[in-house]
């Protein structure tokens, strides 16, 4: 007799307390703002217009000739002297200058690219946040609003 009692009384509290328990649920939402991100706005580079420069090439045997032409234009006759390896060596440091120039500028591309892609991925979650917030306001009936129907 007292073991039948304990399951009668089992059987009629376990029910009692799931339809309770769906009763007192409460919605519980878990939001997080979205992190805005911090705009990159670099400077927008220029071209380069370089100046033309004219070079003459001037040896024992034509620097007459040269002197009399510059002097037929109206030109300063003025001489700046680099010999064959001082050449070399400034045509090498164009190359490097040129050569940085060219890993500034794809540093710079990817850094704008990394931005830009962060920026959508931001955007993104952002719709999904609301998405998701927008549906946790309809969907926030509780189990007894179908029976109430």
């Amino acid at each position: 007799m007292k073991v039948q009692s304990s399951w009668l009384v089992a059987l009629l509290v376990i029910p009692l307390l799931g339809i309770t328990g769906c009763t007192t649920t409460k919605t519980v939402k878990v939001l997080s703002e979205p992190v805005n991100s911090v705009a990159l706005n670099p400077p927008n580079i220029r071209d380069l217009e370089l100046q033309g420069v004219k070079w003459f090439i001037v040896t024992p045997e034509n620097i007459d000739e040269v002197f009399k032409e510059l002097e037929e234009q109206n030109k300063d006759v003025v001489l700046f002297g680099i010999t064959d390896d001082g050449y070399k060596g400034l045509a090498l440091n164009l190359a490097q200058i040129r050569e940085l120039l060219l890993q500034q500028q794809a540093i710079i591309k990817a850094y704008k690219e990394y931005y830009e892609e962060t920026e959508q991925r931001i955007e993104d979650q952002q719709n999904d946040y609301d998405k998701k917030l927008n549906s946790s306001k309809d969907s926030s009936s509780s189990f007894l609003d179908f029976f109430r129907r």
